[in-house]
């Protein structure tokens, strides 16, 4: 398929994650893998997690993917969330 050329990236704690630009399908994606918010809030997280997770939502729900795919698989095995970095917009 032409103009889904894909680069493999290094990301920490994720070997070879293909990286392609169908940002909005991946994010929707994530978004119906994402666990709810009652099923989150039941594993009483702390307070970064809850702001990490809303800002995750967030982000998803207007599809921007690529960057924030490693930090909900983050928060999905129950590490600590790491810090946010801020998204280029």
């Amino acid at each position: 398929m032409v103009g889904l050329q894909s680069k493999t990236k290094k990301r920490g704690g994720m070997k070879n994650v293909k990286i392609t630009r169908t940002g909005q399908a991946r994010a929707k994606k994530m978004l119906d893998k994402l666990i709810s918010r009652s099923e989150f809030m039941a594993r009483n997280p702390t307070q970064k997690e809850i702001d990490t997770y809303d800002m995750i939502r967030k982000q998803l729900e207007l599809g921007a993917a690529e960057g924030f795919i490693s930090r909900i698989q983050i928060l999905d095995s129950k590490r600590k969330s790491t810090k946010p970095k801020a998204s280029a917009k």
